[in-house]
Order: C-alpha cells, then structure tokens, then sequence
C-alpha cells in the first residue's frame, strides 16, 4: 500500500469518535475521507471535515466503503451481515452492492442496504444481480484491504522534558 493511501485511510486522533466510512478518490489522483451522503445523477454530496461538500461526478474516479479497524491486529468492524432475501447488485463499471430490496417504482430497484440503509439503484445501471451473496468466480474486491486504521498514539520522550 502507498504512502498517499495510508495516509488518507488513517483516522486522525480527534475523529476517532466519529471515523470516516468512506475514501473518495477524485481523477487527479486525489483522494479525501469523510463520509458519503447522496449520489445523484450530476453530483455527489460528502461530509469532510464537519462540512458538506457538492463534487461534480465526472471529477469523481471512484468511492470506496472503508471498515473500521478497531485494534492494530484485530480485524475490521463488519457491518453485519444482511438477512434472508438480500440481493448482490453488479453496477456498470464495476460496483457491487449488496441490499435487500423493498420496491420497484419508476425503473429504480430501492431497497435497504446494512452498510448505507436505503439505496435506489436504476435499472439502466444494472449488469447482473444474484440472490444472496456472491457467486464462486467473482474476484474479490481490490478495496478489500482498504480500511481506517487509528493514528498512532504520540510517545513523549519523559527524560527529555524534565
């Protein structure tokens, strides 16, 4: 993992409470963490920085569902795992989505995801979808590793200070 990249999935020691859930990487190769609010068909809209932001989605390269680490050596924090009658969506170039779906109004398939709570996905969008989880032969996701990690805690030097 790069140095850019590990920066930018670190949680900073005063968001610790309140940790993103999400990295937005923009085409420039930039990339700021902070939390998905809504997408839409012209813009998506990110709280960074206790502040919400409206970003053209064609300055957008991807965004990515980050987990929590909670120890060093622990593992992530999953989000818990969605019940009887959930779905897997695979979204035109490359997403997935797992949700249980409520309705189909006006060629949007919405449902409830445990990750994002309510989604609204248009069919025009979808490649393929699986009842339940993943089929054997899906690649696993190459954001898979991509989760926060807490700061490391300042070591004062006692000697030093006296």
């Amino acid at each position: 993992m790069d140095k850019d990249l590990l920066h930018a999935l670190t949680t900073p020691r005063f968001r610790r409470q309140q940790p993103s859930t999400h990295l937005l990487v923009a085409k420039n190769g930039d990339m700021r963490r902070g939390r998905l609010k809504r997408i839409t068909e012209q813009e998506l809209i990110f709280e960074s920085r206790s502040r919400s932001v409206r970003i053209p989605l064609d300055r957008i390269a991807k965004v990515v569902a980050v987990l929590q680490l909670q120890a060093s050596d622990a593992a992530p924090d999953m989000p818990p795992e969605p019940k009887v009658g959930w779905i897997t969506v695979l979204i035109q170039g490359g997403s997935r989505l797992q949700f249980t779906p409520t309705s189909f109004d006006k060629g949007q398939l919405l449902g409830r995801s445990a990750l994002y709570g309510p989604v609204s996905v248009p069919t025009e969008h979808l490649n393929e979808f699986f009842l339940g989880g993943l089929t054997e032969g899906l690649k696993a996701s190459e954001y898979e590793d991509w989760f926060m990690r807490p700061a490391a805690e300042p070591v004062y030097d006692e000697a030093r200070s006296e």
